[in-house]
């Protein structure tokens, strides 16, 4: 049975996204990307209605069979809380899945799009390294 590799991708609307520089997967290993939202209640207060598109793209080679993936994540309109603050549980959200077809080291970036206006809000471009 081939490896699994789950890249942990963090969002945080006051700071971006946090991901691994360098991330090492064996060829022919299963590779998902997983968005958390970790402060979803500031995320509701800014995005709520629209939500946020995430793009996964490898802009010039590529290791899978695609070069572009991307999810939107929702968030829905808070209720009423009686006037009391709440925060909000973190949300998930898968982005892409692939099977690594192809050594070497690749450079795929990751935008965060408000999808109402197609203004970019963050871009990280880290590496993936087939071995």
């Amino acid at each position: 049975m081939a490896e699994s590799t789950k890249i942990k991708v963090e969002f945080r609307v006051d700071r971006g996204l946090i991901i691994p520089d360098d991330i090492y997967v064996p060829l022919h290993s299963r590779v998902e990307w997983e968005i958390t939202d970790m402060n979803v209640t500031q995320s509701t207060r800014q995005f709520a209605g629209s939500g946020l598109e995430f793009r996964l793209y490898f802009p010039q080679s590529t290791p899978f069979n695609w070069y572009n993936q991307s999810a939107r994540m929702a968030y829905e309109r808070p209720f009423s809380s009686g006037g009391q603050a709440f925060q909000l549980a973190p949300k998930q959200q898968l982005l892409a899945i692939g099977v690594a077809e192809e050594r070497g080291n690749f450079k795929y970036g990751i935008r965060v799009i408000n999808p109402l206006t197609d203004d970019e809000l963050y871009d990280f471009d880290p590496y993936i390294h087939v071995i």
